[in-house]
């Protein structure tokens, strides 16, 4: 008697519209999650936002004045928005801004808030009259209050510094090229927002995990061909796929969702890769071949200007590039006392 054999129309159900379902749901949650966010952040799908990561801001002696500038990314520019230190105690006080081009004698636009909002809104928005030919120069604010026991700092978290760009429907429409590269630089700002890609990876976990375990199927379900690959990988990696997944996924979580450099972590995951490359005599290439995996990520982090995350991509780099070299010296050194035996 031969195997069962499963129709045509399970394996349809279990290869292609399980996956297919999964994967759109993924996609229609991830659409309905981003349309409020840009609903509840940017106010309207044509404003465009920027970060400034490396705002030069300077903070004056008494406490009660801040000082800085940014250089306009684009056209059009309509708000500023400043992140306080919410740590120090704030009271109701007047709270003035602002702004000016630089080098220019009058202010272009002052306003006046509370620093009650401060203690709630983690970036405190500043309007102004849209600047149409805002991009490529510099503007100076101040914020200040005239209260002098009120205190006044900026968050040390990035971005400090955040302008949106308020850009008119008509002229997206007209011009294709514009509106793709809109679109682009939109997708950019989102994807740096580490709260949505936190929430869609949520929503992908139900499409991986059911990828993953196919493969945990009976034999008789899958293709010959992806049997004999799977036989192959299952027979050597089995018992160290469970530990290598909990690795690979604490590494990328240092990288995407914790957003400072712990020491401790950085030392607690540098010794398990060595006690699982030592006790699973895993080969000296698997440290290199992560090693290129973290560079090539580092580099598409960069392309979509995600600079600190790249940063650490390129640390977990060069970790395994130091793995690997200590364990190739190790190799090399007990075949030199073999032949010397």
């Amino acid at each position: 008697m031969g195997k069962n054999v499963p129709s045509l129309s399970n394996l349809l159900i279990e290869w292609l519209i399980i996956p297919i379902f999964l994967f759109s749901i993924w996609i229609v949650l991830s659409f309905v999650y981003l349309a409020e966010y840009i609903n509840k952040e940017d106010y309207s799908f044509s404003v465009l936002s920027k970060n400034h990561e490396y705002n030069p801001i300077q903070q004056a002696s008494q406490g009660n004045v801040i000082t800085g500038e940014f250089r306009a990314n684009e056209d059009y520019l309509g708000v500023v928005l400043l992140r306080f230190n919410t740590s120090q105690t704030v009271t109701n006080a007047p709270l003035a801004f602002k702004i000016k081009e630089k080098g220019a004698k009058e202010w272009y636009h002052e306003s006046e808030t509370n620093t009650k909002h401060i203690q709630y809104l983690p970036l405190l928005p500043f309007g102004l009259p849209i600047i149409e030919n805002s991009q490529g120069k510099t503007y100076v604010y101040t914020v200040f209050t005239n209260k002098e026991l009120e205190i006044i700092t900026v968050s040390k978290e990035i971005p400090t510094v955040v302008t949106k760009y308020q850009f008119p429907k008509a002229e997206l429409l007209a011009d294709s090229n514009f509106l793709l590269y809109f679109l682009q630089q939109k997708a950019i700002y989102i994807i740096q927002n580490s709260y949505f890609l936190l929430v869609s990876i949520m929503y992908l976990m139900p499409f991986v995990l059911y990828v993953v375990f196919i493969p945990l199927l009976p034999e008789s379900y899958l293709p010959k061909p992806i049997r004999k690959i799977i036989s192959k990988l299952t027979t050597s990696y089995r018992h160290k796929s469970k530990p290598l997944f909990y690795l690979m996924l604490a590494i990328l979580s240092s990288i995407f969702f914790i957003p400072f450099k712990s020491d401790i972590l950085y030392g607690l995951l540098i010794l398990f890769s060595f006690y699982f490359i030592k006790k699973n005599n895993i080969s000296v290439q698997f440290s290199f071949v992560l090693a290129l995996g973290f560079i090539l990520l580092s580099f598409s982090l960069l392309i979509l200007q995600l600079a600190s995350v790249a940063e650490k991509a390129v640390t977990w780099a060069v970790i395994f590039l130091i793995i690997g070299t200590f364990f190739y010296c190790s190799s090399l050194l007990k075949g030199s006392k073999k032949s010397q035996v």
